[in-house]
């Protein structure tokens, strides 16, 4: 009776491993196509808020082959059942674990910065839109203060 209970539960292990790396392999193959696009076409569909947008696409595509990268030594492992891949697949998620906890961390710490630099931009934003006449604000300026104004229901 416990080889068999033994057998079952590796048996559903092996499935939900094999069904959170499908998903993750798929979310991985998201994040670098849009990765791509925003490079190929963002600046059309992406307003300037001051901020680099392919840094942004270029930091998802190394994102996307990082969790491809894990997420296929996952599921050939889970597949073959080859105790080094999954040994490897573990050591791999205790480094993006490590790695998300870095950069949590590293939000936290930054936080500030981040929002002296939003704030500034909105700040500028406001006042060259109010205090120009149209030929001195970007057409990007006016949309930001448009979108927040529509937003935030005001003005």
């Amino acid at each position: 009776m416990c080889e068999c209970l033994k057998s079952c539960i590796q048996g559903m292990a092996k499935v939900i491993l094999i069904l959170i790396n499908t998903i993750s392999l798929l979310a991985s193959l998201a994040l670098i196509a849009f990765g791509v696009f925003v490079i190929l076409r963002g600046e059309e569909y992406i307003p300037d808020a001051g901020v680099d947008v392919n840094a942004i696409a270029y930091a998802l595509i190394v994102l996307g082959v990082v969790l491809l990268f894990v997420s296929c030594f996952g599921f050939f492992g889970a597949c073959t059942g080859k105790h080094g891949l999954l040994n490897f697949y573990l050591i791999l998620l205790g480094v993006v674990v490590a790695l998300l906890v870095a950069a949590l961390i590293y939000g936290f710490v930054m936080k500030s910065d981040v929002e002296d630099t939003v704030e500034n931009y909105i700040t500028d934003a406001f006042d060259t839109v109010k205090n120009a006449t149209s030929a001195n604000a970007t057409v990007d300026q006016f949309v930001a203060v448009n979108t927040i104004q529509v937003a935030v229901k005001c003005c």
